[in-house]
C-alpha cells in the first residue's frame, strides 16, 4: 500500500496512528450499531477449527436475520449498488460467530482458541473454515434483541447511521453475504464477501443520505462508534458520506447542507479539509437536524480524479 493510501486511512479514522491500529479502530464496537471489521484477505493466517453444527435458530430468530439482510439489499438497490447474493458459507461463519458471542458472553470480532464455539480467530479464518473462497471478507455486528423480520430491518437501518459501518456495508466490491443470529434474540452478525466477479456499475460515487431518502434519523452519537475522533460533539446530525470503491481516492472542494424550506445552511464538521485526499468523506452536521424536515446536501468532489458536483435531497424522520 502506498504512502498516500496510508494517509487516506489515517484521515478516515481521524487519528494520527499507524495503519494496523487504524484498521483495528475501524473494527471497534459501536453502542448504537454494533461493530465491524475492515475488509481482510480471506487467506489471512491464524488458528482455525473446522466448524461443527451451529446452534439451531428459532423461527423468529431466522426472521430477524432475513430482515437484516433484506434491508441492506433494499438500501443498496436504492443507491444503484448491486444486490448481495445469499452465501451459505458466509452465513455459516456468521452464525457460528453469533453463537460464540452468546456462549461466551463476549463482544467484538475476535475469538479465543479453546473457548466454547471457537471456529477461527478472525473473520477471514472463519469464512475460510466454512469454505468461502472470495478474495475479501468483512464482518459487522448489531446488538440488541431483535426477533422479528421488522426488528431485523430496524437494526440494519440503525447500523447504517454509523458512518464507518455504512461505508463497509455499502462498499460496491461486495456481492456475497450471509447473516447469523444466536438463538433467543442474540447479536446479528453479517459477513460480506467479494467473489472477484467483474463489477459493472453506472456510477463510481455514492452519497448517503441518498436522493429521495425518507425517514433519516435527525441525530447521531459519534461516541457510539469506535474509530471516530474523540473530539466530536456528543450528539450531531446523522453523518453525510461520499464514497467510491474501497480503495478510491477522494478530494472535495465544496460541501454544503441546507434546510430546503428556509434555505438555512447547516454547519458541518469534517476530519478532512478541502483539497486533501481521503479514502472516503464523512461530514457531521454540527447540531441534530430538525425532525420531519427536508434537507439538501451538495458536494463538488473528485473521485479517482473524476470531478463532479452531486446533490441529494432527503427528509428526516420523527
Amino acid at each position: 500500500m502506498s504512502h498516500h493510501k496510508r494517509r487516506d486511512y489515517f484521515r478516515l479514522c481521524g487519528q494520527s496512528i499507524g495503519l494496523a491500529a487504524c484498521l483495528a479502530a475501524l473494527a471497534g464496537c459501536g453502542g448504537g450499531g454494533g461493530a465491524s471489521d475492515t475488509a481482510a484477505p480471506a487467506s489471512a493466517p491464524s488458528a482455525v477449527v473446522v466448524p461443527g453444527p451451529a446452534v439451531v435458530q428459532a423461527g423468529a430468530d431466522a426472521d430477524a436475520a432475513a430482515g437484516h439482510f433484506a434491508q441492506l439489499n433494499a438500501v443498496r438497490a436504492q443507491m444503484g449498488l448491486r444486490a448481495l447474493r445469499w452465501n451459505g458459507a458466509l452465513a455459516g461463519a456468521a452464525q457460528a460467530h453469533a453463537d460464540y458471542l452468546a456462549l461466551n458472553q463476549a463482544a467484538g470480532h475476535e475469538e479465543e482458541v479453546g473457548r466454547p464455539g471457537f471456529t477461527g480467530c478472525y473473520i477471514a479464518d472463519r469464512a475460510r473454515a466454512f469454505g468461502y473462497g472470495g478474495a475479501l471478507v468483512q464482518e459487522t455486528k448489531a446488538g440488541g434483541q431483535p426477533f422479528t423480520f421488522a426488528q431485523g430491518q430496524t437494526r440494519m437501518r440503525e447500523l447504517l447511521l454509523a458512518p464507518l459501518h455504512r461505508l463497509q456495508l455499502l462498499a460496491p466490491e461486495y456481492d456475497d453475504a450471509g447473516v447469523g443470529m444466536a438463538a433467543a434474540g442474540g447479536p446479528l452478525v453479517t459477513n460480506l464477501g467479494s467473489s472477484g466477479a467483474r463489477i459493472t456499475l453506472s456510477q463510481r460515487r455514492w452519497m448517503y443520505p441518498f436522493d429521495g431518502m425518507e425517514g433519516i434519523a435527525p441525530s447521531f452519537m459519534p461516541g457510539s462508534e469506535v474509530g471516530l475522533a474523540d473530539d466530536l460533539p456528543s450528539t450531531t446530525g446523522t453523518p453525510l458520506t461520499l464514497s467510491g470503491f474501497t480503495f478510491s481516492m477522494l478530494v472535495y472542494s465544496e460541501v454544503a447542507l441546507f434546510e430546503v424550506q428556509s434555505g438555512e445552511q447547516v454547519a458541518l464538521i469534517t476530519r478532512v479539509r478541502a483539497g486533501e485526499t481521503s479514502g472516503a468523506l464523512i461530514f457531521f452536521p454540527a447540531q441534530p437536524l430538525k425532525p420531519l424536515t427536508r434537507y439538501v446536501w451538495r458536494i463538488t468532489a473528485s473521485v479517482d480524479r473524476q470531478v463532479a458536483s452531486s446533490s441529494a435531497t432527503f427528509t428526516t424522520g420523527a
